[in-house]
């Protein structure tokens, strides 16, 4: 029998033979029976709501309780005025329908989540292009996205999104079109993103760090058409132009955007497209090898987005400073899609600068942040040299790698508030699991549970679901997995299995549901037959007092096969002793598990997304091996 950790399910009714419950129950029968047919898929017992809304907001009310049925499938395509006009500011926009209960309910409430993103209406509910020009509509003079001097309005954001879709278009690219990408973080990211979801085209963000060769591999892997740079780039442009046959455009985007040329365009309206065609390509971290092309629907960004907003919670009153690159999930779809597909405000910042960040949360009201453990720490020393707090912020994200608890207990001194820690990668969009704030303290560690429609499984080898406590490897099923790797169907079937996406992330699972990662399932070393986990040996250096962070990779063995070798970073005016860290690692581990060697360097090889690139360690390892 499938063990499967879910987010959090609304609330049912309490009495066995109630309506609710009889209601609940059909619309979780029909669900299962339709699994197969991909709009309606199953999204664990959140499925209940696929099937019997439709997609549709209900209406509050008495008479909504009391025929969940009608008003659930029937419902108004909006809340009434009178219930809109009492609520807070941001809480309208996101009353959603629950099975079981015809009555909608706020989303972080405790009591039930949205299924939902409010504001979907019309033939394209699924579009993120057609929710933009609805919030351009409801909030043309609020601010949508700032980025250094330029301010942009949601009426001005949606006009420009309107004019770069007729540039694109003119340029050849159509429905199934590849749009790549390279700059710092910039509003044209956002502009082309809304634009490819109005022409069923995809977007393909570049990695701004990478160098010709690299850059590339990924135009040719993606059959990118246009590619879309800032001036910031134009040497590595003309590095790469000679030696990518396959792009016909290279467009060089300014303060304003792809602004059309002087003769006018037709416009265009937007395009019906399947929830399931892919919107974004993107490329792996890459920590194990070369990257891969993870290709994310319309869906998949929706589904994300829903469970944000509805766990978070978020508002359109929060502010976001992204400061992590938008080329990754974690930069573009933590908070800051989110937050403009509700009516936020979003301030992004051209690349990470300490000094910058401290300064917008001091002054500029910030709310909400995700941002990589290492950007943690620096701003967090920033912060302590200036002796400023942040006042607003009340949500503080971070994911890409394991937070040490001693940051995290430094985080609630200074701040006020826990750093909640998550899981997620980039063929999950994003975002699976999370630490909330309230958890934070007891779970240490943690990286929380599912959110609210994510469905997760920890399994041996066999596929047997392990037992609290044991070891295994995370595999996901929902509306957030993505639909596969670009070009690489063998890599996509050892990847998604029978349903599920096998993460390669090793895992437990305690008696509450909390989860704990491990390790990757290919970085575990095994040293005479034992199973051992690099993350368990790092969690302990990290708590050594003049060790800032560590790494761990196998070291080749000849007697055992493989032996665990330590990457350590000493703290500000701390010197270490690799052999004071063997034995301090002795004390506390099995002596099989303690680090054969251990070297000290200045600091550990990181990608653009904050993860630690273990290959480059093992390959200073193997010419010594």
């Amino acid at each position: 029998m499938e063990t499967v950790l879910r987010g959090n399910r609304p609330a049912r009714s309490r009495r066995r033979g109630s309506p609710g419950r009889r209601h609940l129950r059909a619309c979780q029968s029909r669900c299962r029976r339709r699994a197969g047919h991909p709009d309606r898929r199953l999204l664990g017992r959140n499925a209940r709501s696929q099937e019997c809304v439709r997609d549709r907001r209900a209406v509050a009310g008495r008479h909504a309780r009391e025929r969940p049925c009608r008003r659930a499938r029937h419902g108004r395509r909006d809340t009434p005025r009178r219930l809109r006009d009492r609520m807070p500011s941001g809480q309208s926009d996101r009353i959603v329908a629950h099975a079981g209960c015809g009555a909608p309910r706020r989303a972080g409430s405790g009591r039930g989540r949205p299924h939902a993103i409010a504001g979907i209406e019309g033939g394209h509910r699924h579009m993120i292009a057609s929710i933009l020009a609805r919030q351009g509509d409801r909030f043309a003079d609020k601010t949508a996205i700032r980025c250094g001097p330029l301010t942009v309005t949601y009426g001005e954001l949606n006009a420009r999104v309107a004019a770069t879709a007729d540039r694109l278009s003119a340029l050849g690219i159509a429905e199934g079109g590849k749009v790549a990408h390279l700059s710092f973080n910039d509003i044209a990211f956002f502009e082309l993103l809304f634009a490819c979801s109005r022409l069923g085209a995809v977007l393909v963000p570049v990695n701004f760090r990478l160098v010709a060769d690299e850059i590339v591999y990924q135009l040719a892997n993606s059959e990118a058409k246009v590619v879309v740079y800032s001036a910031d780039f134009r040497d590595t442009i003309e590095a790469v132009k000679g030696r990518a046959d396959a792009v016909r455009h290279w467009v060089e985007s300014g303060p304003h955007g792809l602004a059309p040329d002087a003769a006018p365009l037709p416009r265009r309206g937007i395009e019906r497209r399947a929830p399931d065609a892919c919107l974004l390509m993107i490329h792996t971290s890459g920590t194990t090898g070369r990257p891969k092309a993870a290709m994310l629907s319309e869906r998949n960004l929706l589904a994300t987005a829903q469970n944000q907003i509805a766990d978070f919670p978020l508002t359109r009153d929060d502010i976001t400073l992204t400061c992590a690159p938008v080329f990754h999930a974690g930069g573009s779809l933590i908070c800051t899609l989110p937050l403009l597909l509700i009516g936020g405000t979003v301030i992004l910042q051209k690349h990470f600068d300490p000094a910058e960040v401290a300064r917008h949360l001091v002054e500029d009201g910030v709310t909400c942040m995700f941002a990589a453990p290492a950007m943690w720490q620096a701003l967090i020393g920033q912060l302590e040299e200036r002796g400023a707090t942040a006042p607003a912020l009340r949500l503080c994200l971070s994911g890409g790698a394991a937070e040490t608890e001693r940051s995290m207990r430094l985080f609630r001194k200074m701040f006020g508030v826990a750093l909640m820690q998550g899981y997620g990668l980039s063929e999950c969009s994003s975002t699976s699991t999370v630490l909330r704030a309230e958890d934070a303290e007891a779970r240490l560690g943690s990286v929380g549970k599912p959110m609210m429609t994510n469905r997760l499984r920890i399994v041996h080898p066999d596929g047997r679901d392990i037992a609290p406590g044991e070891v295994g490897e995370i595999i996901q099923s929902d509306d957030t997995v993505m639909l596969g790797y670009y070009k690489d169907e063998a890599a996509t079937r050892q990847t998604i299995r029978n349903g599920w996406l096998h993460t390669g992330d090793l895992a437990t699972v305690d008696e509450d549901g909390f989860v704990y990662i491990k390790g990757r399932l290919k970085e575990m070393i095994i040293s005479g037959g034992e199973n051992i986990y690099p993350a368990e040996i790092e969690q302990l250096l990290n708590t050594h007092p003049a060790i800032a962070e560590s790494a761990v990779v196998g070291l080749p063995d000849e007697r055992w096969g493989e032996t665990p070798m330590a990457f350590v970073v000493p703290r500000p005016g701390e010197e270490l002793d690799p052999a004071q860290v063997i034995g301090f690692c002795k004390a506390h581990l099995a002596s099989y598990k303690k680090p054969s060697r251990v070297v000290v360097v200045d600091a550990l090889p990181r990608n653009p997304s904050g993860k630690v690139k273990k290959f480059e360690l093992r390959d200073r390892v193997a010419p010594q091996a």
